[in-house]
């Protein structure tokens, strides 16, 4: 089926860049595909019959000159002599048309010299250059002939075939610009001579156009035989005299031209066909590649053929009310060729479709399943790579509930934007989003391990969550593996903290493990009593949710005070530190090694002027975790270089982490920064700090000496007991205060 459904894709974006292709090369060269020429030829005869035949002219007379295989033939000589004596006396414009027999008598026998002599003398047949590409020079006849297919039907034969229709021209190029040709010098002698313009085309007095840009015209070819005009009759001729072979079907095509342009049975090219033609193949393109697919088969094709059917009624409607005749080879090409492709695509496209809705369908049974089991995350995978539907958008409402109901509001919040996207009124999707949009909490694992401890208020209207006895009041703060609760002990009416691990995050074959040394850890801290500890005083498990009851101590996390903006006095520093100090010599006397003290662990109530060390039990398992590949990670800017090691942290790693805080509340940086973990462990275990007094030289040199013990790399050089390390701390205390 993937197989299917890849194919099916590849053949969609296939065809649409068919289509593409086909369209851009018919609107750029137009009638480049094959046939498509040759509709003009078929259509344009049969447009032509609708029109009334037009009356005989008077207008133009036809000399034909016997042309024999013989050149003594007497006929030939007497005809070519006596036209040669009577083209001085006339006025009319003459069209000069031989054929192979005639040129070559008119060479080599004295009449046809005299004839020659005679023809050019008159300024309506002489040679002009012509300024076509591949040839240096030509003839007014030589051009209108090429235009009526004057080539011979077969090597060294003299009969010439005519096309059903052609384009005559009535401007060439010439060296000064365009010149007339016999076509439009014959018309201007009977009518006013017209204006040309290169962008518009030959305009007519009454503001019509007898031919658009290209200088061409279409005669209609409906107009009767011309007769035949005798030699005896040419001082009489009329205004217009084509002269050439007997017999040669040429002559009288070029007499019927000449008729049908003296009595407006003609048609032109309009300026704007070709633009129109472009126009219609981006309009074609558009309804192939966006309304086709969505139609039935039957109904497309029924479609097209209307859209056929109108371009077909437009053409001819111009062409029988206002003799305009439209190119559109590349619109029909494009209802030619273009449809078959489109066909295949909007079937390519409806089997997609097919694909795609049993996929759906698939997916919405697998994540109703998920749903049921918890795997919540699988089951938003599978939802949001749904088409959208009703379903789809119950089993969103279903799902966002269930993060709502594991307090994963940021989730919650997102699944129900989803569900407004589909349906804004769907159920109480808006007054659900209204609420958690008070929720900031990060919404991903990365950005949860990032956070700090700020305060995040969680949402009244939403229904207050039971964790084991507690109720949960709001969110206090979010920590690398779970979050913090402002909670209500209801049988004592006591406010705690209650921190949270996920379990649903951790490894499925870790689990177990991780959750006995969390409630090993929190039982050892629970003998912890201490003024600087918070307290802890219970712990329990409910669902995929493991929580710890502490002491909710006042306050904000000391990390508010690491800006160099915002930094705490020195002897301020000093002092709560010492605290921290002797608070861990009280925990270390126990057997708890803390394993993640920093500045967001310590809790600093500033009215009270106190502070208390929290994240005992779950640091360790919160922060120094193991990942699917076995590193070790944790507050790496605070780690000891023996945790970097993986070796089992005592006292000192944690007055070493105890020694970076020190820094950082004095100077507002870290000893140690990297811009990535494994260049953060060299420099921990194997650089030097910066002097703390460079970045601040009004420190006492006390806070050189301090940090400089606790930042030692090997832990026998550091201070060995918390309650040293505080020793030193209150020594220097009264240095400061005197100083």
């Amino acid at each position: 089926m993937r197989q299917t459904l890849h194919a099916a894709f590849r053949f969609g974006a296939s065809g649409a860049g068919l289509l593409l292709a086909l369209a851009l090369a018919l609107a750029l060269l137009p009638g480049s595909l094959p046939g498509t020429g040759r509709l003009g030829t078929m259509l344009f005869p049969l447009s032509t019959r609708l029109l009334p035949p037009p009356a005989p002219t008077t207008e133009i007379g036809i000399v034909r000159l016997p042309a024999v295989p013989q050149a003594a033939a007497a006929d030939q000589l007497a005809a070519m002599d006596a036209l040669a004596q009577a083209l001085p006396g006339m006025e009319g414009v003459v069209w000069w048309l031989p054929n192979a027999a005639l040129r070559e008598a008119l060479a080599w026998t004295p009449e046809g010299q005299r004839l020659q002599a005679a023809l050019a003398g008159i300024d309506a047949v002489r040679e002009r250059a012509l300024l076509q590409p591949g040839s240096a020079s030509g003839s007014w006849q030589a051009a209108v002939l090429a235009a009526l297919g004057a080539a011979p039907a077969a090597a060294g034969q003299e009969e010439r075939a005519l096309p059903s229709t052609a384009a005559l021209p009535l401007l060439v190029a010439a060296p000064a610009g365009v010149e007339a040709t016999p076509l439009l010098q014959a018309f201007v002698r009977r009518h006013a001579a017209p204006t040309w313009s290169a962008e518009r085309g030959l305009r007519l007095a009454d503001g019509s156009y007898l031919a658009g840009p290209d200088g061409r015209v279409y005669p209609h070819g409906t107009t009767p035989a011309v007769p035949a005009l005798p030699l005896d009759r040419l001082p009489e001729a009329p205004p217009a005299v084509l002269i050439g072979a007997a017999g040669d079907p040429l002559l009288d095509a070029a007499a019927g031209a000449l008729a049908d342009l003296l009595q407006a049975a003609y048609s032109y090219t309009p300026w704007w066909s070709a633009a129109l033609d472009k126009l219609l193949i981006a309009l074609l393109l558009a309804y192939y590649l966006l309304l086709l697919p969505r139609l039935s088969a039957g109904s497309g094709f029924l479609l097209t053929v209307l859209v056929a059917v109108g371009v077909l009624a437009l053409q001819l409607g111009l062409q029988l009310g206002q003799r305009q005749w439209l190119v559109l080879a590349g619109t029909y090409g494009m209802l030619l060729a273009g449809y078959p492709l489109a066909a295949l695509n909007a079937y390519a496209g409806r089997d997609r479709q097919r694909l795609r809705r049993n996929a759906d369908t698939a997916r919405l049974a697998l994540a109703r399943h998920q749903i049921r089991q918890g795997e919540l995350d699988a089951a938003r995978e599978q939802l949001l790579a749904v088409t959208p539907d009703p379903e789809r958008l119950e089993l969103l409402y279903e799902l966002a509930i269930a993060h709502e109901r594991r307090r994963q509001y940021a989730n919650a919040r997102d699944i129900f934007a989803v569900c407004a996207e589909q349906d804004s009124g769907y159920r109480d999707v808006q007054e659900r989003l209204a609420v958690l949009a008070q929720v900031s909490a990060p919404t991903t694992l990365l950005a949860a391990r990032l956070s700090t401890a700020s305060t995040l208020v969680m949402p009244e209207a939403v229904e207050k969550p039971v964790l084991g006895r507690y109720q949960l009041e709001r969110e206090l703060g979010r920590g690398a593996m779970g979050v913090v609760y402002l909670g209500v002990d209801p049988k004592i009416s006591r406010s705690v903290a209650i921190k949270t691990l996920d379990m649903a995050l951790l490894p499925r074959d870790e689990v177990q493990e991780f959750k006995e040394r969390f409630f090993r850890e929190a039982e050892a801290a629970g003998r912890l009593s201490h003024p600087n500890i918070v307290t802890v005083y219970d712990v329990g498990e409910e669902g995929e949710l493991a929580f710890i009851a502490m002491d909710y101590a006042s306050g904000r996390p000391l990390s508010e005070y690491t800006d160099p903006e915002r930094l705490l006095p020195v002897a301020t520093v000093y002092a709560l530190l010492a605290e921290v100090a002797e608070a861990l010599d009280y925990a270390h006397g126990r057997g708890v090694i803390h394993r993640d003290i920093k500045p967001a662990n310590l809790i600093y109530d500033a009215e009270a002027g106190t502070v208390k060390i929290t994240d005992f039990g779950i640091a360790r398992v919160g922060d120094t975790r193991r990942t699917s590949t076995g590193t070790v990670l944790g507050s790496p800017s605070y780690m000891a270089p023996e945790q970097f090691a993986g070796d089992e942290p005592k006292g000192t790693a944690d007055l070493f982490s105890l020694g970076v805080t020190f820094y950082q509340l004095l100077t507002g940086k870290l000893p140690f920064t990297a811009d990535n973990v494994a260049r953060l462990a060299y420099q921990i275990s194997e650089a030097r700090h910066p002097d703390i007094r460079r970045l601040r030289p009004e420190l006492p040199n006390s806070a050189s000496r301090i940090v400089n013990k606790a930042l030692a790399k090997r832990p026998g050089d550091r201070y060995q007991s918390g309650r040293e390390m505080a020793q030193a701390l209150r020594r220097a205390a009264p240095k400061l205060q005197t100083g």
